[in-house]
């Protein structure tokens, strides 16, 4: 289920239920692909003839991708079509991906809610999360609810979704649609772990640790920090109060090329804007991690524009949209996490920082 065009979405990003702190973390469950995903061309050919739904929808992908055929996108589009009107929740999803990201169709915000919000309604795992995400913000016409939005993250989360548990742990670090809860967060990077390699959760996961927002345990990959002086007071919980800016706040990047390879020293570059939070962007171990600390309590979304990605010596633009990110007075956090192991060189152009609003204690 996890291919096609939810993997082009992905390309470069890479964008609440756990144990009790103190027990042992149970991992992921694993996510297991559909059987046709190790079909043929012909064997989906002849499946597809005989009404197989899930055949459809992976020959569509293979279209969509340019695997084991030439790049087709509008057939592609049309196979996720007839699929998606006989109910078939792989190709709804897909089809969903088409509209979000405007390929093979003209993008359509709505049509992209619509289509994730069927292919959900049957359980499937990435439209969840895709209408979680959209949900949490009321893209697609949808009604702005982090805590449905957050309940959608978590029951693609459930099903092994790797993203969505990345999600969870964020939405706790952020306290959006859920409790603020550091060791809760910590526990949704855990049980990544356990089932893979996934530089992005292991950076989150030091910096929970590091900061003093999450307990170590043994197996963390960080050592045991040494134990404080005395207790810190534990950080206020804050909902979102109505948008208070309209138009964006941008951050302009300093001339600094940052490295993505796993094995390249840290590095910490800082991002000013004229007016509301200042931006830290840190590599470490492959992935590109965001911090924030503003002088006004806001939620904002934060988008990244890269002057360039580069890949075998060769340079292309990109943008990365993270998800609603809350910022506290004299607080540093963590707000969004980029990571991808094949572009081993990128420049970060701009940070904008919109949909911002107030967070009342």
């Amino acid at each position: 289920m996890l291919n096609l065009l939810s993997r082009t979405l992905l390309a470069f990003a890479l964008l609440v239920v756990s144990a009790a702190h103190g027990a042992e973390v149970a991992p992921l469950p694993r996510f297991t692909p559909d059987d046709v995903e190790q079909l043929t061309i012909a064997q989906l050919d002849t499946r597809t003839a005989t009404g197989d739904l899930k055949a459809q929808a992976e020959l569509g992908a293979r279209y969509a991708r340019g695997a084991g055929v030439t790049v087709d996108l509008k057939k592609a589009v049309s196979l996720f079509e007839a699929g998606a009107k006989r109910n078939g929740a792989n190709a709804q999803y897909y089809l969903g991906t088409a509209y979000s990201m405007g390929v093979g169709v003209k993008q359509d915000p709505k049509q992209a809610a619509r289509w994730f919000g069927k292919a959900a309604a049957q359980g499937h795992a990435g439209a969840q999360y895709s209408l979680g995400v959209m949900m949490a913000t009321g893209e697609g016409g949808l009604k702005a609810d982090p805590k449905k939005a957050a309940d959608h993250v978590l029951k693609s989360a459930e099903q092994g979704f790797v993203l969505a548990a990345f999600r969870m742990a964020q939405l706790h670090i952020a306290g959006l649609g859920v409790a603020r809860d550091t060791e809760r967060a910590a526990d949704w990077y855990r049980r990544i772990l356990k089932t893979q390699d996934h530089p992005p959760s292991t950076a989150g996961l030091v910096v929970l640790i590091e900061t003093r927002e999450a307990t170590w345990q043994p197996g963390d990959p960080i050592n045991q920090p040494p134990p404080l002086a005395k207790e810190e007071a534990p950080a206020q919980v804050a909902e979102i109060a109505p948008p208070v800016m309209t138009g964006p706040i941008t951050a302009a990047a300093p001339d600094t090329t940052l490295s993505l390879l796993p094995d390249e020293q840290e590095t910490m570059t800082s991002f000013k804007t004229e007016q509301g939070p200042t931006i830290e962007a840190r590599t470490r171990a492959g992935a590109l991690t965001l911090f924030s600390t503003s002088d006004k309590p806001l939620s904002c979304q934060i988008g990244v524009t890269f002057s360039y990605l580069e890949k075998d010596g060769v340079r292309t633009p990109g943008t990365f949209l993270c998800f609603q990110a809350a910022m506290r007075v004299g607080q540093k956090v963590q707000v969004c996490d980029v990571v991808n192991r094949n572009f081993v060189q990128t420049k970060v152009e701009k940070i904008e920082l919109t949909k911002c609003s107030t967070l009342t204690p």
